[in-house]
């Protein structure tokens, strides 16, 4: 049976803080062949000078900070599938171009905030939570010198239960906090950035790593980056997150507005109890969400359409 050909339209995101796209970019290439189209162009030219006929066409979103402009998708006929990242970008626009014939798939990372938002297409949705490259983001077995580590956007009206934690906990002993960039090219004059294999040993040298899932109760990426590292997780849960393997007091602890400061003293003096949890959440994202198992899940997907369309 020959590969797959796969024509990936992607923003290059090899600097970006965030390279999940560029990991299952890494894996595809191990079992397909994926060329990538990161330039603005009418979807009719991407075609006549790619080097192989695409058997299937995969969309980093449509999104200005994932996928250049591409015109032309009405008359696209190749079964094409998107990357759902932001829920909340230009969304109607993004809705009448996801309708269209060719999108015979949609991987969102959020499955009942896409429903919510986009009930017409729940039929289209094959759920595509976050993942983690298992090479950056593991056990490094470094020291637990840092107590509490938070790391992220101190937005209150984003993230309020953080913000609440990061202001009320800040003279704790043993804390620690960097803020967030922003989801971007980093470049590499920007030394003062905490990315990459840096951010996963910070992780893996933190007993506890406190986070909150914002407004919306979205499954973050920080919450498998976290257990990925064997770092214990103090955050708010979900009926999505348990479904996903976070489940309190087994891989993860639910924290919530009354009980974050009881739960964080708590875990910081029971260094048997919170090494167990870690552990076991540490090995059920190993498991269950690295970009590997993404990228066989998604070859899997891509194949089952193909074959229905033979």
């Amino acid at each position: 049976m020959s590969k797959l050909n796969i024509l990936f339209i992607t923003k290059d995101t090899s600097r970006f803080i965030e390279k999940s796209s560029f990991h299952l970019f890494q894996q595809l290439q191990r079992d397909v062949n994926v060329e990538v189209w990161s330039e603005h162009a009418s979807v009719q030219y991407i075609l006549s000078h790619v080097q192989r006929k695409p058997d299937f066409i995969l969309f980093n979103d449509i999104h200005k900070n994932y996928s250049p402009f591409i015109s032309g998708l009405e008359s696209l006929e190749i079964p094409s599938g998107m990357i759902v990242h932001d829920l909340h970008y230009n969304p109607r626009l993004r809705e009448r171009i996801m309708k269209l014939d060719c999108f015979k798939v949609l991987f969102p990372h959020y499955k009942e905030a896409f429903i919510k938002t986009f009930p017409s297409l729940e039929e289209k949705m094959h759920w595509f939570p976050h993942h983690v490259n298992e090479d950056v983001f593991k056990d490094y077995q470094l020291m637990k010198e840092t107590d509490l580590l938070m790391v992220g956007a101190n937005y209150p009206h984003l993230y309020p239960l953080r913000a609440q934690i990061m202001k009320e906990m800040k003279t704790l002993p043993g804390i620690k906090t960097f803020k967030h960039p922003g989801y971007r090219d980093i470049q590499k004059y920007e030394t003062d950035i905490i990315s990459g294999i840096e951010y996963a040993k910070e992780i893996n040298a933190a007993k506890l790593f406190v986070t909150c899932d914002s407004i919306y109760h979205y499954p973050l990426l920080k919450y498998f980056e976290v257990l990925a590292s064997n770092t214990l997780l103090l955050a708010p849960g979900s009926p999505e997150l348990q479904s996903l393997g976070f489940i309190n007091g087994q891989t993860f602890v639910e924290i919530n507005n009354n009980n974050y400061q009881e739960k964080i003293h708590y875990y910081l003096s029971q260094d048997e109890e919170r090494t167990a949890i870690a552990k076991q959440g540490y090995e059920m994202v190993h498991k269950n969400h690295t970009s590997r198992v993404r990228a066989k899940e998604l070859i899997n997907k891509i194949q089952t359409i193909l074959e229905r369309k033979n």
